[in-house]
């Protein structure tokens, strides 16, 4: 296992998989930049390893509760789901304050856990849509949340 800072986790990942052609496990997020992770993608795909971004929310007993009450029928179908996260990230600006950085995408940070808790639990979306805000950490140069929809 190799253990690296987050400014050095694209450069080291390009090594590890285009020379060595090892696995990586990263933890999030797994770059600032859309494009990084697009890259890191596309370099996984190219070497055929395999490239995963560990998700703490997944061991929560509240959500391993709910995906085992869907999978085995006690919910019914699922036709709607909606997710919120809140954190107070104020004193929690990450390791090289990568949470305020201007180059983090809006959805890296604290809304990444949210959509892969709704994906784990509940499937792959037709739909999605999402708003954001500047409200709560006015003095940081991000957007608190993403803002995108996709089909």
């Amino acid at each position: 296992m190799l253990t690296v800072l987050r400014s050095l986790e694209v450069p080291i990942f390009r090594s590890a998989n285009m020379s060595l052609g090892i696995n990586v496990l990263l933890e999030k997020p797994m770059a600032l930049k859309e494009e990084e992770c697009q890259e890191m993608l596309r370099v996984s795909k190219e070497t055929g390893t395999m490239l995963t971004v560990g998700q703490v929310a997944r061991y929560s007993a509240n959500f391993t509760l709910a995906k085992r009450l869907i999978d085995e029928g006690h919910i019914g179908e699922l036709t709607f789901v909606e997710s919120e996260y809140a954190h107070d990230y104020a004193l929690r600006t990450g390791e090289g304050d990568w949470r305020k950085s201007p180059d983090r995408h809006g959805m890296i940070g604290g809304g990444c856990h949210a959509v892969d808790l709704l994906r784990w639990i509940a499937g792959n979306p037709t739909e999605v849509y999402a708003l954001s805000n500047h409200k709560c950490l006015t003095d940081w140069p991000v957007d608190d949340c993403s803002n995108k929809k996709t089909s």
